[in-house]
């Protein structure tokens, strides 16, 4: 990771996304010895210490606080503090927590000078999620209740058709319901999510499966499950790249919100401003006038070993 240390004056906030797949269950689990990415916290932590900024954001996943039983996020928290220039926060914050249905826990850790802390730096309050709805391209009825995927793509055919079997011997019609199919996982791990997507990741780009679509989730219903409006985003590589990148991206809804709080926290506002997230104007801007689709109100996440053990 390359860090221009000539070409920054004074920061104001610093904002790193440390690569998770080092402290992830589903990454390397290397941690700090991952050859290829578990060094990056030491040298985003170098140039903290060298250029000093009034505030910092760091993320990642919720499975650092418990890799190597401790240990790392201990290694963690204890170097940030060390300069002792710093109040250090951490929690995690989820993406439907915060306005948009996206499964997405992340660790967020928040660093302020304490020469200008006011004191005032506080974690945004949980708001429920938009209607997932909203959020998708036109529902193609005929597409909804004949669409599969490939039958090259054997993985995820088979998950789609297992999970649409086990649906509908629950009396479930998954063509007039919004789940979301993790249909280019491994079986024994494939899931389906009703009204929240799940994580969105960089590995399992190609869009998850949306059975009230008969499709996967299209790139730019990718980037409005991370917050992005996707009409004003400037595109400058390929379309795989792109979704790779989303999936490895911070969701927009979290980090403005957080950043609204530091603004205030570090004194570069004395008002907090509107949170858009909140009051409902961000969502207005992300949403689609057709949005098409039921909301049934529940919300739960199966796989379909899973429902064919509690068959009635």
């Amino acid at each position: 990771m390359a860090i221009d240390k000539e070409k920054e004056a004074q920061l104001d906030i610093f904002v790193a996304g440390i690569p998770c797949q080092p402290f992830s269950q589903s990454g390397s689990g290397k941690g700090f010895d991952d050859e290829k990415d578990g060094q990056v916290f030491f040298t985003v932590l170098q140039f903290i210490n060298q250029k000093q900024p009034r505030s910092f954001i760091l993320e990642n996943v919720p499975g650092m606080k418990n890799h190597d039983n401790g240990k790392t996020f201990s290694l963690v928290m204890e170097k940030l503090q060390e300069s002792a220039r710093y109040n250090v926060h951490e929690k995690v914050l989820n993406t439907a927590h915060n306005g948009i249905p996206q499964n997405r826990p992340r660790l967020y850790i928040v660093g302020i000078l304490k020469d200008i802390d006011t004191g005032r730096f506080e974690w945004p309050t949980e708001i429920p999620p938009c209607n997932v709805a909203s959020l998708l391209d036109t529902r193609d009825q005929r597409l909804a209740c004949t669409g599969m995927p490939n039958r090259e793509a054997t993985t995820a055919n088979f998950n789609v058709r297992e999970f649409t079997k086990a649906l509908m011997t629950k009396g479930i019609a998954p063509h007039l319901e919004d789940y979301f199919i993790t249909c280019d996982a491994d079986p024994a791990r494939s899931k389906c999510w009703l009204e929240h997507s799940p994580c969105l990741l960089s590995s399992k780009s190609k869009g998850l499966w949306i059975t009230c679509r008969g499709r996967r989730m299209r790139t730019e219903e990718q980037m409005r499950f991370q917050g992005i409006e996707p009409s004003s985003f400037k595109k400058d590589i390929s379309e795989p790249e792109l979704q790779r990148q989303i999936g490895n991206a911070m969701s927009l809804c979290v980090i403005e919100r957080l950043l609204n709080k530091l603004i205030t926290a570090v004194g570069f506002v004395n008002e907090q401003r509107p949170d858009r997230w909140e009051n409902g104007e961000a969502i207005k801007e992300l949403r689609r006038r057709n949005t098409a689709g039921r909301r049934s109100g529940r919300d739960t996440s199966v796989s379909y070993t899973h429902l064919r053990a509690h068959e009635t």
